[in-house]
């Protein structure tokens, strides 16, 4: 089977063909991710959400317990994340930060 989908890879693009396309949609993602920057960081343009996440995190790499404050801005991180909003159900992430503060 992998064999078969590489004949009809090597059919479809020749060695220009593929480094052209790779050329491109790399240029798309860093370019996305240029503007998605300089919207929310320097514009101060991105959704109130996003700029909720970035505030909070920025505070969250300042504190001194950073523990706790992962706790208050839980509900901020779980409108946001729906990925952390999963692990905060589980107990996933509190006991992560309960687990790093007994490190600490």
């Amino acid at each position: 089977m992998i064999h078969m989908i590489q004949e009809l890879f090597e059919q479809t693009l020749s060695a220009f063909g593929l480094h052209a396309l790779s050329n491109h949609n790399l240029y798309v993602f860093l370019r996305a991710n240029i503007d998605a920057n300089d919207v929310a960081f320097n514009r101060g343009q991105a959704p109130q959400e996003i700029a909720d996440l970035i505030g909070a995190i920025s505070e969250l790499f300042a504190c001194e317990a950073w523990t706790d404050r992962l706790r208050e801005i839980t509900p901020i991180l779980q409108k946001v994340l729906p990925r952390f909003a999963e692990l905060t159900s589980t107990g996933t992430a509190g006991q992560v930060a309960v687990a790093a503060e007994a490190l600490h």
